[in-house]
């Protein structure tokens, strides 16, 4: 089988998981899997530099073997809508500021981490959860709780795992997204948002640092919920800023388009099939 030119790409690797954070241990099985094919595959794409780094770094990649190509985003999809529309049809307060978060509700992902920042913030804003399920969560049955413990369940929104198509409207409703994980090989829901037009604030961490740009599009912070409560007050209070970091943030993703990627990624394909060609020949 291996005879075959093999190209992988690993959406997240449980090692590169595991270092993020040692505390979620990672199954044997898919840790050995993981390194075979980093062994034996004749080119691995990342999405970001930052991963292909930790490739060569922690799990044994040669740099001849891995190439950067960022994941990919419909930019047709994920356009802007007009903020104040969006909260109507969403039945949001149109004049409170809004923050949202989008993915699993994984602990590795940190959407208690983003309850606590919501709760220390002195903008009381509205917090909304896209993702798991509306009923028998348990992760959101805990969520809730820890919603109500910290005094602030009247204002954050769990409305579960939404149809794509509905994704645009939920971004463009929001002042910003926040991001608390310990850990991203890219951060496809950041280039969402900024698509969108909203501003991301984010963990320092992985393929984020290469999507946000500090300052401009966003806000990169360390993993804590202070860093974080602090840069989101600062930002909801500069409606300016907030203005010029909307402005700024479609253009900043515009080559994560689906054209751009499928070319990069044909590319890779039509080298191999020559190099394999060329070693038949000999």
């Amino acid at each position: 089988l291996w005879d075959i030119p093999h190209v992988t790409m690993f959406h997240t690797l449980a090692r590169l998981k595991q270092l993020a954070n040692p505390y979620e241990q990672e199954s044997f099985l898919r840790l050995e899997m993981e390194q075979q094919l980093i062994k034996h595959a004749d080119r691995i794409i990342t999405a970001t530099a930052d991963e292909r780094a930790q490739l060569i770094r922690y799990c044994g990649a040669t740099t001849n073997q891995v190439q950067v190509i960022p994941c990919g985003v419909d930019l047709k999809l994920f356009v802007t809508h007009d903020k104040q529309e969006a909260r109507k049809i969403l039945g949001l307060p149109l004049h409170q500021p809004v923050l949202l978060f989008v993915g699993r509700l994984d602990p590795f992902k940190g959407p208690d981490l983003y309850l606590r920042t919501a709760a220390m913030m002195e903008e009381k804003a509205q917090v909304v959860i896209v993702g798991g399920k509306l009923y028998d969560d348990r992760d959101v049955e805990d969520l809730q709780k820890l919603a109500r413990d910290l005094g602030i369940s009247h204002r954050v929104h769990f409305w579960g795992a939404r149809p794509q198509e509905e994704l645009p409207m939920i971004y463009s409703a929001a002042d910003a997204t926040v991001i608390p994980s310990y850990h991203e090989s890219f951060g496809l829901v950041a280039v969402e948002s900024l698509a969108c037009g909203t501003p991301v604030v984010a963990t320092r961490a992985g393929g984020l640092t290469t999507i946000v740009k500090n300052a401009k599009t966003g806000y990169l912070v360390p993993r804590c919920p202070g860093f974080f409560a602090e840069r989101l007050d600062a930002l909801l209070r500069d409606r300016d800023l907030l203005e010029q970091m909307h402005l700024a943030a479609r253009p900043s993703v515009q080559h994560f388009s689906w054209k751009s990627v499928a070319d990069q990624v044909s590319n890779v394909y039509q080298e191999m099939i020559c190099e394999s060609a060329q070693l038949v020949a000999q």
